[in-house]
């Protein structure tokens, strides 16, 4: 039996990260398309066990953990109480006594470093230089040893603590945190590190990234390169581990359906491997985002590509069951999420000028959907996300699909053919990649809106091939103007302050100008 064990600490809220763990625990955080568990995990040797603290969240670290690393051995525990009175990384620590014999390396999960971290058979604390120490637990150093540890709050002390360390006389270790415990019934680890002190504590200087609050953490995003695939959202996430892609979802039905769909699009879209209630992973596959060579030529193989293989026509759909899902899919889910826009408070519904266009207020415009447009849905199998981001080209010059829909309004197998081409053409406006630079400008005067947004020439080619190909098929484009304006006000609530108000103001001018018949682009 191997007695030495890597042990993991998740089970504190992450409070100071507000938001982006209300659904999830702050391990779960991505950080360059990596979780933040995996940039921690990934530094140990990968034969030794870990012991994995949980609690805020812990099912899903559980999930995560057994997704990304189905061959590594772990042993889980729940903390109780891991929030409020009673509460700390002490106790957490002191919980897991019995599942750790020997002796260990413990890391808080919002301490990165960058490089390998082995077992030396000695005490040890990683440590750091901080421009803002009073944050956190300070030491004092002579040569390689620790002389000195201060509390938070306390003066003195010239290096921080990062959080990770290596206990090697375990057995005082836990007698010390026991007895601080006994005491106190709630202490920090340093506890049991003030009795290694004169057993020889040493020091390893790390490269560290504290990601345990906002600043932090944007410090940690931009220092580790790279960037994200996707524009984060609070209830998803995706991560690149070991060769493959986990996507991650708070609502369990939505993962399900997720994977249930993969099966009926089948060739079309990578195969899951593996899935939990929260998670499913599938082999990343080789490959260009649509996004990254757009070209005439591309789109439109693509297009031919997806009428033969994605499109294929449900024949028996009745026009009341088109009306009735359509209305739900369309009509209901824009007044949700319209609603979750005025429930923030930075907008109502309420008439504005949007670039120099006289715009209804959304609920004006939404009453002129009439009966012949629900009824215009054109059923056939689908993706329901079909943006340029999310079409890969591989390089035989095939195409697979990626982050497809869950469903159309409850169906699995069929959605509307229009909705398909309003995401690629929402995704042909506005340039995620333009989004991410901040390429966009947005001005509010009352209710007198001005926005703009870069836009690629080889996208302005494409718009026009788009709707070319549109009109060659005998389809609407003035139906798939009035869905992506739809769509751009669907995801508003959905994204970041101030791209949230340009989806908004660009989806209310494209919806009136499209309702109005004006043929010109939305900008």
């Amino acid at each position: 039996m191997n007695e030495k064990m890597i042990v993991l600490l998740t089970a504190g809220i992450g409070s100071r990260l507000g938001i982006l763990t209300n659904t999830r625990n702050k391990g779960l955080i991505s950080i360059n398309n990596k979780a933040i568990l995996s940039h921690i995990l990934d530094i140990f040797p990968s034969d030794i066990p870990v012991v994995v603290a949980l609690g805020h969240y812990g099912n899903l670290v559980r999930q995560y953990l057994e997704i990304a690393y189905p061959s590594r051995e772990f042993c889980f525990r729940e903390i109780d109480p891991f929030q409020g009175p009673g509460s700390s990384s002490g106790f957490s620590l002191w919980s897991l006594r019995d599942l750790i014999p020997g002796p260990f390396i413990y890391c808080t999960n919002d301490t990165i470093v960058r490089h390998k971290v082995e077992f030396e058979g000695k005490n040890w604390l990683g440590i750091a230089h901080s421009d803002d120490l009073e944050k956190y637990t300070r030491v004092s150093v002579f040569g390689d040893q620790v002389t000195r540890i201060f509390r938070k709050g306390e003066p003195g002390g010239s290096v921080a603590y990062t959080g990770l360390a290596e206990i090697h006389d375990h057995r005082d270790f836990w007698e010390a945190l026991g007895a601080a415990l006994g005491e106190r019934k709630e202490c920090s680890d340093i506890e049991g590190l003030y009795s290694l002190l004169g057993k020889g504590l040493f020091v390893h200087h790390v490269d560290w990234f504290d990601t345990g609050s906002k600043s932090t953490f944007e410090h940690a995003v931009q220092s580790l390169g790279g960037k994200q695939a996707q524009l984060p959202k609070e209830s998803e996430d995706l991560y690149f581990q070991n060769g493959e892609v986990i996507k991650f979802f708070s609502s369990g039905e939505k993962c399900q359906r997720r994977v249930d769909r993969s099966k009926i699009l089948s060739s079309l879209v990578p195969q899951v491997k593996r899935s939990s209630s929260n998670f499913y992973a599938y082999t990343m596959v080789d490959g260009q985002m649509m996004s990254d060579i757009l070209s005439a030529e591309t789109l439109l193989r693509f297009l031919g590509w997806a009428s033969r293989n994605l499109w294929v026509s449900y024949k028996n759909v009745s026009v009341d069951e088109l009306q009735t899902l359509s209305k739900a899919f369309y009509l209901e889910k824009t007044n949700q999420r319209l609603q979750m826009l005025y429930d923030s408070g930075w907008v109502m519904d309420n008439t504005y000028c949007v670039n120099g266009v006289d715009c209804q207020r959304p609920s004006e415009l939404l009453n002129r959907l009439d009966d012949i447009f629900f009824q215009s849905t054109m059923p056939v199998q689908f993706h329901g996300d079909l943006h340029p981001d999310n079409i890969l080209v591989k390089p035989n010059g095939d195409f697979v699909l990626l982050d497809w829909r869950e469903d159309f309004a409850g169906r699995l197998d069929w959605g509307d053919q229009y909705y398909d081409l309003a995401k690629l053409y929402h995704g042909l406006l506005v340039s995620h990649d333009f989004v991410k630079n901040n390429k966009f400008s947005v001005e509010i005067n009352e209710r007198t809106i001005s926005f703009d947004i870069a836009v690629h020439y080889r996208n302005i080619e494409c718009i026009g091939l788009l709707e070319h190909w549109v009109e060659q098929c005998g389809l609407s484009i003035k139906r798939m103007r009035i869905l992506t304006a739809l769509i751009y006000l669907n995801i508003a609530p959905l994204h970041h302050y101030a791209y949230n108000q340009l989806l908004y103001f660009l989806g209310l001018r494209m919806l009136q100008r499209a309702l109005d018949g004006n043929g010109a682009l939305p900008w």
